[in-house]
C-alpha cells in the first residue's frame, strides 16, 4: 500500500472518528418558546420571556431553561438549597402563591429573581423579591457535567396556616 493511500485512510479514520465522539453542548439562549413547559396566560409568558432574554445577555449567550426537554437526561438540577441569611420569610399574615423565575449562577448564588406570577399581594411579592437573594445552591446546574447558568422557577406559596408551614429549625 503506497504512503498517499495510507496517510488518507489514516486521516479518514481520525475524521470518523472524531465525528463519532458525543459533543458536550455548550449552553446557549434560545427564546423558543415550543420548548419551554410552563403553561402561562400571554402577560406571564412575556414578563418569563423578557427575563430570560435579560439573562442571556448578561450571561452572554450561556443559559439554558431548567424546563427544556432537548435537554432531558444532559441537565442536572442544581442541588442542596441553602439559607445563607437567616431572614424572615413570612412576617405577619401573608398568604398567596406567586410564580418566581430567577437564574442559578455558576457558583449557585441566585440571581435576577422576578415575578413571573403575582399573587395579587403587593406586600408578598416584595417581601419574596428581598429574602429570595439570601438562598443559594450548594452544587450548581451541570450540562453534560459542566457548570452551567439555569433559568428556574419556584412557585411560593406563603401562608399563616400551621397545617401549611414546615416545621420549626432546631439551632
Amino acid at each position: 500500500m503506497s504512503s498517499a493511500i495510507r496517510t488518507s485512510l489514516v486521516g479518514l479514520l481520525a475524521l470518523v472518528s472524531i465525528l463519532a465522539l458525543p459533543f458536550d453542548a455548550a449552553a446557549e439562549c434560545s427564546s423558543d418558546e415550543a420548548n419551554i413547559k410552563l403553561a402561562l396566560p400571554p402577560e406571564p409568558l412575556a414578563i418569563r420571556n423578557a427575563l430570560f432574554a435579560r439573562l442571556c445577555e448578561n450571561s452572554h449567550g450561556e443559559l439554558v431553561d431548567i424546563t427544556d426537554p432537548r435537554l432531558a437526561g444532559r441537565l442536572t438540577k442544581p442541588k442542596g438549597i441553602v439559607l445563607i441569611d437567616d431572614r424572615s420569610g413570612n412576617p405577619g399574615a401573608l398568604n398567596g402563591n406567586l410564580l418566581l423565575g430567577f437564574m442559578v449562577d455558576l457558583d449557585g448564588r441566585l440571581r435576577e429573581s422576578t415575578i413571573i406570577l403575582s399573587s395579587g399581594d403587593k406586600k408578598l411579592d416584595e417581601q419574596t423579591l428581598k429574602i429570595w437573594p439570601y438562598y443559594r445552591y450548594q452544587t450548581p446546574a451541570k450540562l453534560d457535567g459542566r457548570p452551567v447558568r439555569v433559568m428556574m422557577y419556584f412557585k411560593f406559596k406563603a401562608t399563616t396556616n400551621p397545617r401549611d408551614l414546615p416545621p420549626p429549625r432546631k439551632r
